[in-house]
């Protein structure tokens, strides 16, 4: 599910009372929230904030998934508006008939066909919830908290190259954002000069960035099947220790998400997705993804 926030009644914009336009525009997506979950917990918080959206703003209710329905491509449709066929991205890891293996480096004579792998595997340390980007110790909850935002403003930064499939017409590595045949919606701001930003759960969601890989400013995406530390969160025993990745356990989940909202918290105050000033201030179009409620279905317990 995805909902497109913006801070404007609809009712003054269905009665045309006011021309203002909206100056900014905040993009959740929520893994696993089905129309019939929402229209559940619509039900039983009918004074609550998703009912608000709902019940003052548009409502597409018959809108579905591309086929199959997951994250990567479900992310692309949204952001491009495109169908699979046309964006080019059917699903994170997928068989491609023209692309040369990952890691080839001299391209005459090797046959094309590859598994394209847009998911953790292209991290530069798939088991660090920085994607390896070495920010310093995260050995713990706390230092998570207090280190993670020094990630690059650049996903791609963390992405290995030599994971990545390669180009035969240019022997290079093709990055996620090349991957995609159609522009997104972060590539039409910037080209009206507007400010943008988005955090997602792996550093391939560099996909975002469209063609051009300048459609986001700032793309804060640490990574989700990353390993947690061994210490406890917040006090609280949790089921499972070292080895096991933030999808494990709903309070994991948690943790990681609050992660990416404090990074939209700041963007929304004016800065970047470490809480430093921006001068460009909040960005015109911004957001993240969320996966408590994924992980709440998934597990046997949550």
């Amino acid at each position: 599910m995805a909902l497109a926030l913006i801070p404007c009644s609809a009712q003054t914009a269905r009665a045309a009372a006011d021309s203002a336009r909206a100056r900014h525009v905040i993009v959740i997506s929520v893994d696993g929230l089905h129309e019939s979950d929402l229209e559940a917990y619509i039900a039983n918080h009918a004074t609550s904030t998703l009912a608000k959206f709902v019940n003052e703003g548009a409502s597409y209710s018959n809108a579905h998934t591309p086929f199959p329905s997951d994250s990567f491509p479900g992310l692309t449709a949204i952001m491009t508006g495109a169908h699979p066929r046309s964006a080019g991205v059917y699903y994170d890891d997928s068989w491609n008939r023209s692309l040369l293996p990952a890691g080839t480096t001299s391209c005459a004579g090797v046959a094309p066909g590859v598994e394209v792998t847009y998911f953790e595997q292209l991290d530069i340390d798939l088991n660090s919830i920085d994607a390896g980007s070495g920010v310093g110790d995260l050995s713990t909850f706390a230092a998570i908290r207090q280190n993670i935002y020094k990630m690059s403003q650049q996903a791609r930064d963390a992405i290995d190259p030599k994971q990545l499939p390669v180009e035969p017409a240019t022997c290079q590595p093709v990055y996620p954002h090349t991957y995609l045949r159609v522009n997104t919606i972060f590539e039409v701001a910037k080209a009206h000069g507007l400010h943008t930003a988005w955090s997602d759960k792996h550093v391939a969601y560099d996909l975002v960035n469209g063609p051009s890989g300048t459609g986001v400013d700032d793309l804060f995406a640490p990574e989700i099947n990353s390993l947690v530390p061994t210490d406890t969160l917040d006090g609280l025993p949790t089921p499972y220790g070292a080895g096991d990745d933030w999808t494990k356990d709903n309070l994991y989940t948690q943790f990681y998400d609050s992660l990416k909202v404090q990074a939209v918290l700041n963007w929304a105050h004016g800065g970047d997705h470490d809480g430093t000033p921006n001068p460009a201030g909040a960005p015109a179009i911004y957001g993240m993804n969320f996966q408590t409620v994924s992980t709440a279905q998934k597990l046997n317990f949550s």
